[in-house]
């Protein structure tokens, strides 16, 4: 309840308690007795008479707990066989591939940029990526039935997002960086795909990420239609901001923390180059931030001022994808390949339900 943990990931830690003492079977059928009796009986808690609250959670409908007296329980039950059933496999292996990934040692790749200047709002991301795994890669674009903001992004990694614009104008990038202690979380995929569908600006991002239990390291890269721009170093032990400077209006990310979180990568770990592709956007956006527009933007990402994506593709690793984003004028434009190589095309903006903006 504290952490507001969905059916999967409670039957998961349930098993993981449970598991060398009942079997699979026993622990999903008393799950599911706890949430039909759960949600049958709210109407109960919602008449409580005034007492202490005791404990970090309460269920008094007059301190930590909202829900109506007539709430079903019917798509928590459904989603504890759903996911597994859709995948045709295990839900315990769905889970697995979800929940660690990017927290355990990534091959790390991936730059990431934001300006905000008086040519308007821009940002960039360069995934580099495995090539074997490149076929993995999905351009998607979600809209939803409920509250949650459409958004268009790209990703290897089924449904959590690398990088994504939201209808609202938010626009979020991530790089992966080494963890060295993984926790019990969200991971960065799932971070990303969260902010995406829940926030209009990069203040209620950053907010909202100060509130989550994270799992994994990585840099959020964050840039909205108002100009307001940053990066949060994101690590289990806590989060740092980096906002625009003294050196230009822009910020940008590749596979190391520059703040206090830093801790020196293990021996042997290849971090793809990352302090160099950082060095080369620091430097163009030093030079070029007051004044640089769209095409720069492209220009930067395929390599054009500098090392960016100009990998040995024989070595099994290249830049998969690359998007652009101009937020003042509602555009954006991807690679779906190497910039170097491949030329961006314009794909649509995200719209919600009944906007007409083009």
């Amino acid at each position: 309840i504290r952490w507001a943990f969905p059916p999967r990931k409670v039957l998961r830690l349930a098993e993981h308690a449970f598991g060398r003492t009942y079997p699979r079977a026993v622990v999903l059928q008393w799950l599911r007795t706890f949430y039909r009796r759960f949600f049958a009986q709210q109407f109960k808690r919602s008449c409580l008479p005034d007492g202490p609250k005791v404990g970090s959670v309460s269920l008094s409908p007059r301190g930590d707990w909202r829900m109506p007296s007539d709430a079903v329980a019917a798509l928590w039950l459904e989603e504890l066989e759903g996911l597994a059933a859709g995948q045709n496999c295990r839900q315990e292996d769905l889970e697995t591939v979800l929940f660690t990934t990017y927290a355990l040692p990534p091959a790390c790749g991936c730059s990431c940029l934001a300006v905000s200047n008086g040519n308007g709002v821009f940002f960039g991301r360069n995934s580099d990526f495995l090539t074997a795994l490149e076929p993995d890669y999905t351009h998607v674009t979600y809209g939803f039935s409920d509250r949650a903001i459409p958004f268009t992004g790209n990703t290897t990694s089924f449904v959590q997002m690398e990088d994504a614009v939201n209808a609202r104008g938010l626009a979020i990038g991530l790089t992966s960086v080494y963890t060295p202690r993984p926790r019990p979380g969200l991971n960065a995929g799932m971070v990303l795909r969260l902010l995406a569908e829940t926030c209009a600006a990069v203040p209620e991002a950053l907010d909202r990420l100060r509130a989550l239990p994270l799992a994994s390291c990585q840099t959020l890269t964050l840039a909205d239609a108002a100009g307001d721009i940053a990066v949060a170093e994101c690590s289990p032990e806590g989060m740092r901001v980096e906002r625009p400077g003294p050196a230009g209006p822009f910020v940008c990310a590749a596979n190391l923390f520059h703040s206090d979180l830093a801790v020196p990568l293990p021996p042997g770990l290849d971090s793809w180059r990352a302090a160099e592709r950082y060095d080369t956007m620091r430097r163009v956006l030093e030079r070029e931030g007051e004044t640089l527009a769209l095409s720069d933007v492209q220009a930067l990402l395929a390599g054009r001022k500098g090392f960016l994506c100009q990998y040995d593709r024989a070595a099994g690793r290249d830049t998969v994808w690359s998007a652009a984003c101009d937020l003042t004028r509602r555009r954006c434009l991807l690679a779906e390949g190497n910039p170097g190589r491949t030329a961006f095309r314009e794909i649509p903006f995200p719209v919600e339900r009944g906007d007409s903006r083009p």
